[in-house]
């Protein structure tokens, strides 16, 4: 089959930001829209000059401009690209998100794994989720406190890890989001790192305190020790070491997830796939 083009299945019209811009104004975006992440374009011309990210605007907490808190020079390709060339990208530089330029250097759109999965179910593959897979994953306990459970996911680089029960097997999975929902954080924090709430902010303080917590320095908010197993999603989807990739991609996309347990024929833990692994089946 021959591969299709970016342009067949990325993001068309994809929301942005200009410079100069505040972090304020990138917060209303990811608050909004419900999104991550925004390229950012200089005013005068519209030529891409950066991206933006939650987690590079709590990154800087001092600074206030965009030019000072994106990404600058970001990965890209051309519109006329293939499927392959853009998830190679992102599997080397390890990034989720790829703005999509035409011949005039233009933005005409944003791709993401998630879109791609929607290539790699049609393909229908025969190729199993083992072949793909991360097996060195370090499971969690579910009696295990939260504040230790974000020390591990730290200590490993994970933001998604499942959870055993007391028969060693999966009874959950939880992300640092989860972990991060448990704190509280009040109105006096929020306004000391983005400014006052005024009228016209369409969002809610609600809104930006959830943001906030997902992404705020552990050190400047106290972490419960809650059981991990009180707010864990249970019973979460998962999938066998035999499930074809295709299979698995439509799991992904179905459920809108990122990852998902993998289990042997036992029924136990035998690995985690994220949507980022699936690109693999694509590059050469």
């Amino acid at each position: 089959m021959k591969m299709p083009k970016i342009s067949e299945y990325m993001t068309k019209d994809p929301i942005f930001l200009y410079v100069p811009g505040t972090r304020r104004e990138a917060m209303k975006i990811f608050v909004n829209k419900t999104i991550s992440g925004v390229p950012v374009l200089r005013e005068d011309d519209d030529k891409l000059v950066g991206i933006i990210t939650r987690a590079d605007v709590f990154a800087k907490p001092n600074e206030d401009q965009l030019a000072m808190i994106m990404r600058k020079d970001p990965v890209t390709c051309g519109c006329d690209c293939t499927l392959d060339v853009a998830a190679k990208r992102m599997i080397d530089n390890n990034i989720h998100r790829l703005p999509i330029l035409d011949d005039n250097e233009k933005l005409v759109g944003v791709i993401s794994p998630f879109d791609i999965l929607a290539y790699i179910e049609k393909l229908d593959l025969d190729q199993t989720v083992e072949t793909v897979m991360r097996k060195g994953v370090v499971p969690l306990y579910g009696k295990m406190p939260a504040n230790v459970a974000l020390e591990v996911m730290k200590l490993t680089g994970a933001k998604a890890l499942p959870v055993l029960d007391d028969e060693a097997k999966v009874g959950g999975i939880i992300t640092d989001r989860d972990i991060y929902a448990q704190i509280h954080i009040d109105s006096k924090m929020v306004e000391s790192e983005l400014g006052p709430e005024t009228e016209e902010d369409p969002w809610t303080w609600d809104s930006l305190r959830n943001i906030m917590k997902l992404y705020h320095d552990v050190g400047k908010v106290e972490i419960p020790n809650t059981p991990i197993e009180e707010f864990m999603v249970t019973d979460p989807d998962t999938v066998q070491l035999k499930t074809s990739v295709s299979k698995a991609a439509r799991s992904l996309t179905l459920g809108r997830y990122n990852q998902l347990p993998v289990l042997d024929v036992r029924e136990h833990l035998a690995g985690m796939i994220f949507d980022v692994d699936l690109l693999t089946v694509l590059v050469k």
